[in-house]
């Protein structure tokens, strides 16, 4: 997934506050965990449905809408997880929107702003893809599918 790669490095370039249309699959039940998952540890956390409520696909149907409380339990329970955990870090979360107001560094940071001495900081790239939130949470999305010997 090229997305926390991104995310996290577009804080270079003044680019912090990006936003990924958080919707994940409508086949892949267990990609669309992941998607949420990783959106609730992302400076904007919005899901979308891929313009089922607006746009083209909305007016010819072949949209599928984002609707976490119609997947298997399982899933559902993992997603609403997720969104409780982001709930839980809102005052986190505003602390740190205004410290980015205030100084321009983005929410999302690359390892190598903290550790910019630690040649491992830089290897984030498109399969090592943690970053920090904030000074104080990092964050290593799962940004492969699980095994069937992972215990789904």
């Amino acid at each position: 997934a090229y997305q926390p790669f991104f995310s996290s490095t577009a804080t270079n370039v003044l680019y912090g506050f990006w936003s990924h249309d958080i919707r994940g699959s409508s086949t892949d039940d267990e990609l669309s965990v992941r998607w949420v998952q990783w959106g609730a540890f992302s400076a904007i956390f919005r899901t979308h449905d891929a313009g089922a409520s607006a746009g083209s696909c909305g007016y010819t149907g072949s949209c599928t809408p984002v609707e976490m409380w119609r997947m298997p339990t399982p899933f559902f329970e993992a997603q609403r997880k997720a969104v409780r955990a982001r709930a839980a870090l809102l005052p986190y979360h505003y602390n740190l929107m205004r410290e980015s107001y205030d100084t321009g560094l983005g929410p999302l940071r690359p390892m190598y702003y903290d550790w910019p001495e630690s040649n491992s900081a830089y290897a984030n790239n498109v399969t090592h893809q943690q970053y920090m939130l904030g000074d104080d949470l990092l964050v290593s999305p799962i940004t492969a599918a699980a095994t069937a010997d992972a215990g789904q």
